[in-house]
């Protein structure tokens, strides 16, 4: 200070004595100029002793001077907070976006593909669990980009999501779209970069890119075809349907994404998570790793952990930790169904959660994810991506009935649309799940033998020969793996593979991507290729192509090989083990061995268990899983002997056999060997998916079955119901679900008098006079659900709609309007409800159903005081009650309340649903 002040007094003084050299400006003008320079010197000299820190003594600390350390310290934290969290971004950016890509297989194509997730991405079925106020629970859908804006029932975010799905179903592929959108919103800088690669010509003169064997080939595409010509482009424009990009809502809330796989043994801590993936900011800045992290952890983050079930002792440490990050650290974590309950244990009890259930691709996505697939082939042009995607949509819809939930899996529809456009004639004969992973495995050799031929090193005999004795070491492997619970390949396992492609003179990376899914993970902060098989029925069909070859090595031997290659105890562990393996052995008997079938069938067969279904009212078992054995052997006739068999030794009295959309197929050739009691079809697809319904429906007719049907989606029940009423019919018919037509309707009281259940959807101004009129003939029917359809433009009035004339044991009554119900519509809903209860019941129904509702606490509550103004009574059982789906948040407080005043006012359990706003 001293000498700052000793400066700006000398100049001061030399500015005052300052000489006037210049005759173009007067004296005072000189003056003050002079003057202003001397104040421009004493505000200089006050900023730097603002700048100065010496140490100061305890006089020093007076009031103004602590305040001002105060805004200074303060600036300076928030200045090199927002440093810390800018440069943090900008390290992570390189791996996450590495990260973010998908890839494809090399057999897609001459080289695999590589994209980003929002061009592939496509919503997929997501359900939560709601625990009802009477202890019950549903699945309830929701959109799968709103997952971060889900609520618990107080309103509040949940501090933890476990997102549960089977392998192949999304998980990875949702957080891959999570890291590239919160690239963008956070990092808007970053651009995608082409891998380099080198283009060569082939014998057939087509291009080919050769990359060094270290690296996963792989090049990335963008959708939009630069090439294509203007008419190119008014086609699609005509022809596709045009795909919104899914965004996660709620995401750019969050400052920051912390991002770990559960497999990465390098990463026991968040510091080590730090010190990977952040080893350079706090050199950048000035500062510690560990102050880097309190600073980061203060932030509002979204904590993503991949694939819970892939976890080792190190990684779960870090999940541990993880789990007690503090409150503004959301996290969301993965896994599959067999260890959910293992991740909700290690929640801490202070922390809210939240339980998801991923359904995949169902039928109402699938349009829209085979359009983005087919767009990454740049050599289609628009008007054949639309004739292959209008093809295939036909073919699969054929397949539904044979894949069943595994057409809903995102990596099965993946490989269905690959194969499709890249071998369409292998669709043809497609019949079983065993038949589609043969043709693929039998593409994947080809595809790879010719890329073998093309480098000139070995005969196409000798790549042949090479090619095949590695698939049957990765059959062997596959079949130990399965054995020792080893689903997702250790790093020792494909060390095996790699010694045994190496040892054929192959090259390791392109033999291993081709058989196996490639995908880029992490070790430590490093991103690696990680090997995997496509999907756990991949592996189990290469298991059983394993074991099918040592069946027919022994078809002389008397020994039951079955028996001593799968062994582990009990058959029942077996059964749960090797379930999988088994139907695609029967599968791989069918298409290479079918000499075999004979011997083997009742050994497969013999493992079988079921396991009894839920229902209060009857005894049922699901005949889907061994029925499952007659599809893969396409109805061979010894394992239709040989379930007929196991099926007649397992009959208990009064039992129920249940069969879906699956099974049906299989139905006419059971019968010809057994004739079940009771027989329980549930169909869930449409009249169009499912094209043997009608044959099955033949068949059991002519049989004396008693049976029970429910038709949830199929378009033309008439046509199925009129079988049952023909005077031919043997078959009894005593429950059904579903839609009438009224004419039908009215049939049934003559044609039909031994019906006990009937559950029917019916509109106001046909089929429900058309049920009102059939009831009294009904004389066996104890139990009835009835859920009527209105339109909100045009509600009806209910004093004008007839009354239930029913007197069964059970009455469900439910509304479905067409939009959603509001508050001011209740009193009609209880008038609606009012106007259809018996007054022979004295108005008393087992469970009332608003389905489609935005009635908000008020709206609720007015409806309650309606019933009970109308002296409604409602069962109060863990069946009966009433349940209200509503679009509104309702808290817990209220629905407590909502609850007591209801078993108060004589309506038994109350219960709300929160369903997605229209």
């Amino acid at each position: 200070q001293e000498m700052i002040n000793q400066v700006s007094d000398d100049l001061i003084i030399i500015l005052e004595n300052f000489p006037i050299v210049s005759l173009r400006f007067n004296k005072s003008i000189q003056a003050a100029k002079i003057q202003e320079m001397k104040t421009f010197v004493q505000d200089e000299k006050a900023n730097v002793f603002l700048k100065i820190r010496e140490k100061l003594d305890q006089g020093d600390f007076s009031p103004s001077v602590l305040q001002q350390l105060q805004n200074e310290i303060q600036v300076f934290t928030q200045f090199l907070e927002d440093q810390a969290l800018e440069n943090s971004r900008l390290e992570i950016r390189d791996p996450y976006e590495k990260l973010s890509h998908l890839t494809f297989p090399p057999w897609m194509v001459q080289v695999g593909i590589r994209t980003q997730p929002s061009k592939l991405y496509t919503r997929v079925r997501v359900s939560k669990e709601a625990t009802f106020t009477g202890g019950s629970k549903q699945k309830v859908n929701i959109p799968s980009d709103q997952i971060l804006t889900l609520t618990l029932d107080d309103g509040t975010l949940p501090n933890v999501i476990v997102i549960t799905g089977q392998p192949g179903m999304g998980k990875s592929a949702g957080f891959k779209l999570l890291l590239e959108q919160f690239l963008q919103i956070q990092c808007p800088q970053i651009h995608t970069s082409a891998v380099d690669v080198k283009a060569k010509k082939t014998v057939n003169s087509s291009p080919s890119l050769s990359v060094t064997q270290k690296e996963l080939p792989c090049v990335t595409i963008h959708c939009a075809n630069s090439k294509s010509t203007s008419r190119d482009q008014g086609n699609l424009q005509s022809t596709h349907k045009s795909f919104e990009t899914h965004s996660y809502k709620g995401l750019d809330a969050f400052e920051y994404v912390m991002y770990t796989e559960c497999r990465n043994h390098r990463i026991c801590s968040i510091e080590d998570w730090f010190k990977h993936f952040l080893p350079n900011t706090p050199k950048n800045i000035g500062i510690s790793q560990i102050q880097l992290k309190d600073i980061l952890l203060k932030k509002k983050m979204l904590v993503l952990i991949d694939s819970y079930e892939e976890h080792n002792d190190k990684s779960r440490d870090l999940i541990h930790e993880m789990m007690y990050l503090p409150q503004n650290c959301r996290v969301v974590i993965s896994t599959r169904p067999e260890y959910t309950e293992e991740v909700n244990a290690m929640i801490p009890l202070h922390k809210t959660k939240i339980n998801l259930l991923l359904h995949g691709i169902t039928a109402e996505y699938r349009e829209e994810f085979i359009s983005k697939v087919i767009d990454l082939f740049p050599d289609l042009n628009a008007e054949k991506k639309f004739q292959a995607k209008e093809k295939l949509l036909t073919k699969l819809s054929g397949l539904q009935h044979m894949l069943g939930e595994h057409l809903n899996t995102p990596l099965t529809l993946l490989l269905l649309v690959l194969l499709w456009i890249k071998f369409p004639q292998a669709f043809n004969n497609l019949t079983t799940l065993t038949g589609l992973y043969d043709e693929l495995k039998k593409q994947m050799k080809q595809s790879l033998i010719y890329k073998l031929v093309d480098t000139k090193k070995f005969s196409l005999n000798e790549v042949k020969r090479k090619v095949e004795m590695f698939l049957e070491f990765l059959d062997q492997i596959s079949f130990e793996c399965i054995k020792k619970q080893e689903f997702e390949l250790h790093p020792l396992t494909i060390e095996h593979l790699k010694i045994k492609s190496e040892d054929l003179s192959l090259p390791p990376e392109l033999v291993l991507s081709t058989f196996l899914n490639a995908k880029l993970g992490m070790n430590g902060s490093e991103v690696i290729v990680i090997y995997n098989f496509f999907h756990r029925n991949m592996q189990a069909f290469s298991a059983a192509c394993h074991i099918t070859k040592k069946l027919a090595e022994k078809q002389n031997d008397s020994e039951d090989y079955i028996s001593s290659i799968l062994s582990t105890g009990k058959s029942e562990e077996i059964w749960l083990q090797y379930y999988d393996v088994l139907q695609h052995i029967t599968g791989c008997i069918t298409i290479k061995y079918n000499f075999l079938m004979e011997k083997y069938a009742t050994k497969i067969t013999k493992y079988v268990k079921l396991q009894e279904g839920i229902d209060p009212d009857v005894r049922k078992y699901n005949l889907d899983p061994i029925l499952s054995l007659v599809v893969h052997s396409k109805n061979n006739e010894f394992m239709c002997g040989a379930v007929a068999e196991w099926l007649d030794a397992f009959y208990i009295r009064d039992m129920w056999y249940e069969v879906t959309d699956a099974s049906l197929s299989t139905l006419p050739h059971i019968l010809n060997h057994t004739v079940p009691a009771n027989l329980d079809i549930t169909v869930k697809l449409s009249s169009q998916n499912n094209c043997h319904l009608l044959p099955a429906i033949d068949c059991i007719t002519k049989r004396n079955i008693t049976v029970a049907l429910f038709l949830w989606d199929y378009e033309e029940d008439d046509e199925i119901i009129e079988k049952f009423l023909q005077s031919d019919c043997s078959a009894e018919l005593v429950r059904y679900g579903g839609h009438l037509s009224a004419g039908v309707i009215q049939k049934l009281g003559e044609d039909l008098p031994y019906l006990q259940s009937l559950e029917l959807h019916l509109n106001c101004e046909e089929t429900l006079p058309a049920l009102v009129e059939t009831l009294p003939h009904l004389a066996s029917l104890y139990h009835l659900n009835v859920t009527l359809h209105c339109d909100v433009q045009s509600l009806p009035l209910p004093s004008c709609l007839p009354k239930l004339t029913y007197n069964g044991n059970n009455l469900y009554l439910l509304i479905c309007t067409s939009t959603s119900l509001a508050n001011t519509q209740v009193h009609w809903a209880a008038d609606m409800i009012q106007q259809l209860t018996p007054t022979s019941r004295d108005r008393n129904v087992d469970g009332l159903e608003l389905l489609n509702t935005q009635l908000d606490d008020v709206g609720i509550q007015e409806f309650l005081n309606s019933l009970q103004s109308r002296g409604i009574c409602v069962t109060d059982d863990d069946y009966g009650g009433i349940i209200v789906h509503s679009s509104v948040h309702i808290n817990k407080k209220k629905l407590a309340q909502f609850s007591s005043q209801a078993k108060t006012k004589g309506l038994g359990r109350f219960d709300h649903v929160k369903i997605p706003a229209e």
